[in-house]
């Protein structure tokens, strides 16, 4: 909506309308009582109405209208003293001219018609003086304005003009790059606008703007609340289910299987015991991921509040619930100090008896497990590192391992497991708010970092 710069003109036209005194707002007033609406913490759309109708109140203008965003478009969300058949030709400010749809342009969106859309979209030069330095269009004569910048018919659909508006003002909703909508004002009588109107005017846009902002971000997250808590509903439905209903029938075809193995091994010949060996294998590995998915599930359906915990102790109990296999295997453990967090104590045991159990599982033949376990400060996070002798693995896989049911061995393989202990970890270090990574290489061993926020306590 640019055009020719003739600031002497336009300002000399701006102090000849005497037609009417701009309505005199005490600027302080009208912005404590748009202020005073948003605070009483009432619905958005009976907020807007009410701020519509106290705008139109005080500054006297025959029609005021509020856009707000929807999708790609502005249209008018609450108006008052405008026409029915004015509100049906300016409502979209998408392209409707000759009946062609709307096309994005080179950035991906849709060039706004008139100048509605030219002040949203902040295209506009402000060297003019119809617009303020907020980004507002404004004019005290609608139809001398044309008159003395022609080109801007090119840029407007004239329906303002046509209905005999002669003062108008365009404000942006805005917060930084974001615009949230457009106050508009409009007065079949010329000379109803002046700057200290206009800023004052600004300024209640500025509120409103803050105000639809906070109401969104307040509203995405309470949706993220009810689908989370929508989520946890049906993680707590599973874990129902796999604790017994898909449990029964397992411990049953175990059951049977050892009867049949007890009483029928001889009758059942070599391809018979062959069989039945593959059936209740397979129902132990089923068995082995239905408690799995238990696990994981119950990281959020039954976490405990995050308190106090001092992970050396949280460490030294692990080790002492591992002791078998750390002497089975020969392990050798050392641990640095460690910090006091808040954290979850039970998922902390969980995570480390993971972590450990792995150093001491993944071990090439004869293997000797080497493992350390230390903390290091680094910015606002605290690492702990988990570091082990072990095969390794590729770096490429540093991710994957992470994923439920990933594994990087078959199940023909020395190392059992069902692929879970990993992804539990992820899970659990997500619930405190931290990321845990993994470097390794094979045959070098691996390195498992745990990064959490800076919150010690004591």
């Amino acid at each position: 909506m640019a055009s020719e710069q003739q600031p002497a003109k336009a300002d000399e036209l701006q102090q000849e309308i005497k037609g009417n005194e701009p309505c005199r707002v005490e600027r302080g007033r009208v912005t404590i009582e748009v202020l005073s609406r948003i605070g009483q913490g009432m619905p958005t759309p009976e907020l807007l109405k009410d701020v519509v109708n106290l705008l139109a109140d005080r500054t006297g203008f025959e029609a005021v209208g509020l856009r707000l965003k929807e999708g790609d478009d502005y249209p008018y969300f609450q108006t008052r003293g405008m026409s029915e058949e004015f509100i049906l030709l300016e409502n979209s400010l998408c392209p409707q001219r000759n009946e062609r749809r709307a096309e994005p342009g080179d950035n991906g969106d849709i060039t706004l018609e008139c100048a509605c859309g030219s002040v949203i979209q902040g295209r506009i030069d402000r060297s003019q003086s119809f617009f303020s330095e907020y980004g507002s269009f404004w004019s005290s004569s609608n139809a001398r304005l044309l008159v003395e910048y022609p080109n801007l018919k090119d840029s407007i659909r004239g329906n303002c003009v046509r209905s005999g508006y002669e003062s108008s003002a365009l404000i942006p909703l805005r917060i930084g790059n974001e615009t949230f909508g457009l106050l508009q004002f409009e007065d079949k009588r010329p000379g109803m606008l002046s700057h200290e109107l206009l800023s004052s005017l600004e300024s209640i846009a500025v509120s409103l703007a803050l105000a639809l902002s906070q109401r969104q971000y307040a509203e995405k997250l309470r949706k993220e609340k009810e689908a989370l808590e929508s989520f946890n509903q049906d993680l707590q439905e599973f874990s129902v289910i796999a604790s017994h209903d898909l449990q029964e029938p397992l411990r049953k075809i175990r059951s049977f299987g050892d009867r049949l193995a007890r009483k029928y091994k001889d009758a059942l010949g070599e391809d018979g015991q062959d069989y039945l060996n593959r059936m209740t294998g397979a129902a132990k590995r089923m068995h082995e991921l239905l408690e799995g998915l238990l696990k994981y599930s119950r990281v959020t359906t039954q976490a405990n509040p995050l308190n106090s915990t001092d992970l050396n102790k949280v460490v030294e109990d692990t080790i002492s619930d591992l002791e078998i296999s750390i002497k089975a295997k020969g392990a050798g453990i050392e641990v640095g100090d460690l910090p006091i967090i808040q954290a979850d104590e039970p998922q902390m045991r969980q995570l480390f008896q993971n972590l450990i159990s792995n150093s001491i599982k993944y071990q090439p033949e004869g293997g000797r497990p080497q493992i350390k376990i230390y903390s290091r400060v680094e910015g606002k996070a605290t690492s702990i590192c988990v570091e082990d002798n072990g095969i390794g693995f590729e770096e490429e896989c540093a991710e994957t391992i992470f994923k439920p049911f990933q594994r990087l061995h078959g199940r023909q393989s020395i190392y059992d497991g069902t692929g879970m202990g990993l992804a539990i970890c992820k899970k659990i270090v997500q619930r405190h708010g931290g990321r845990i990574t993994a470097k390794s290489s094979p045959g070098e061993g691996s390195l498992f970092v745990i990064e959490l926020p800076a919150r010690q306590a004591g």
